[in-house]
């Protein structure tokens, strides 16, 4: 990742991730490998999928969801202890336990989801640990990592688990759980920790549009707990006691091609993959799941390998945007993660929906049904994450884009910005800032556009996307009620 070398930026503003160097880099990938690695055994391992308990099966994936949507609230309420050396230590030590020996209990059926239980706990420990790590790099450079990560990661799982029978799945997690740790055992020197002792009153108040953004969380937990639920029924129905290669590439293919796309997307074409998954993502999950059911033969397992695929590309997407909102808007750690809970409590919801279609009709129709209720839930709530967009550029031209030259009037003149600057221009802004109770980050964009920058310029001097540069600009003219640039510079003078 080259930095801009005409639009420096400050070193706590970045938290490190221009400085990043090629041993930085590498663990952050060797620990993504090692984690997505581990996750995929334990999601897509049909020896572990489920468990029966009488005549019902549990997924496994569901009782780790449950156990993150219930344990991690508890991270905000017990933030300042989290934060501490103390709470990092017993983190460490505690989730080390859960990731690298519980996974044992998985291969008896009684102690199965205890132990599931156990290693969702680990999940979540390293899971929260490798979210510090992360905070250094980049936009763009987090999506590349996730990219090569996964792309290897969905490789190796399935060739071990087309190969391995069940216990030496289970040792192997248990050895990439431990490989993982010790990358992140060090985290302290590797990282800065400075957000870990923001206070709750300064998280709420940075943190823009987070209840617009419950929707879009637990509409993609949704989609994938419904989508994973619905391949291990169809794949499961087939064969319950051959692992064929149909039954591991319905998971891994998927996988595959959304590290690809996401490493052409950020490459070509910059962050348009994220705004244009987030509008169509009702559209898309529509098409594929009615595939998985319309299409005749190999075209369903197409169409179910499209339905997994929009699942995950949402979840990678959903992941890249928290580490980037959680460095950008210099946030508590273990304060945004309890908003993983939707994410959580989606997949939850989305895996009673397709068991219950499965395990209510003695035949397809069950899943027929729900699929087409899991339709009607995504259109629902697509109408709310589409309210909670920033809006386009036909609605906010002058807030969104650089101004047009034909609505630049004498009065917006490079003289009147001029006219602005100095001391008194400082203190004006600055008066705006508390007037306004803006957050820090909102306090330097601010003076930013009233100097005359646009989106474009703010995007680049903080490296971030496109869509956060964007919201931080729209949240910034709604709490200043104003809608262009013209009334911000109003609202400037106004204040001298």
């Amino acid at each position: 990742m080259s930095s801009k070398a005409n639009n420096p930026s400050p070193p706590e503003t970045m938290h490190g991730s221009q400085d990043a160097d090629a041993f930085t880099y590498l663990v952050g990938f060797f620990g993504l490998f090692t984690f997505a690695t581990f996750l995929f055994l334990l999601l897509f391992s049909p020896a572990l999928s489920s468990v029966a308990l009488g005549p019902v099966f549990v997924p496994s994936f569901a009782v780790v969801a449950l156990t993150a949507a219930l344990a991690l609230p508890f991270m905000r309420r017990f933030q300042a202890f989290f934060g501490s050396d103390r709470g990092l230590s017993i983190t460490k030590a505690a989730g080390m336990a859960c990731t690298c020996i519980a996974p044992m209990g998985l291969l008896a059926n009684p102690l199965f989801i205890p132990a599931t239980l156990i290693v969702a706990f680990g999940v979540m420990a390293l899971g929260f640990l490798w979210s510090l790590y992360m905070c250094r790099f980049s936009h763009i450079a987090l999506a590349k990592l996730l990219s090569f990560a996964i792309i290897l990661a969905a490789v190796i799982s399935g060739t071990l688990l087309f190969n391995e029978p069940p216990p030496a799945t289970i040792f192997t997690m248990m050895a990439l759980g431990a490989a993982s740790w010790l990358s992140v055992l060090n985290i302290k020197g590797l990282t800065r920790l400075d957000n870990l002792s923001i206070s709750p009153e300064d998280c709420v108040r940075r943190a823009i549009t987070i209840r617009v953004d419950r929707w879009t969380y637990s509409l993609i937990g949704c989609d994938l707990g419904f989508s994973l639920g619905l391949a291990h029924c169809l794949m499961g129905s087939s064969s319950d006691e051959v692992v064929t290669s149909a039954d591991i590439a319905v998971f891994c293919i998927p996988a595959i091609a959304v590290g690809i796309v996401l490493l052409a997307s950020h490459t070509r074409f910059e962050n348009t993959l994220e705004s244009v998954s987030k509008d169509y993502l009702s559209f898309a999950f529509t098409l594929s799941a009615l595939s998985t059911f319309c299409l005749p033969g190999i075209g369903k397992l197409v169409g179910l390998m499209l339905l997994l695929a929009v699942s995950f590309l949402q979840v990678v997407i959903l992941i890249n945007a928290s580490i980037e909102f959680i460095r950008f808007e210099e946030l508590s750690p273990q304060w945004y993660m309890a908003e993983e809970a939707f994410v959580a409590s989606g997949i939850v919801v989305g895996t009673l929906l397709a068991w219950t279609g499965m395990f209510g009709l003695p035949s397809l129709d069950g899943c027929f049904y729900a699929t087409c209720v899991a339709i009607l839930v995504n259109t629902f709530a697509q109408t709310f994450i589409n309210e909670g967009r920033f809006p386009s550029s036909d609605q906010t031209p002058l807030v969104l884009e650089s101004t047009p030259r034909e609505y630049v009037t004498e009065t917006e003149s490079a003289q009147d910005v001029d006219a602005l600057r100095g001391e008194v221009w400082v203190k004006s802004v600055n008066h705006i800032c508390q007037e306004y109770n803006l957050s820090p980050r909102q306090s330097e964009i601010l003076k930013l556009l009233a100097n005359g920058r646009d989106s474009v310029y703010i995007e680049n001097h903080f490296c971030i996307s496109k869509s956060t540069a964007k919201s931080h600009i729209y949240n910034i003219y709604r709490k200043l009620h104003i809608h262009s640039r013209q009334e911000l510079i109003d609202i400037v003078e106004r204040n001298h």
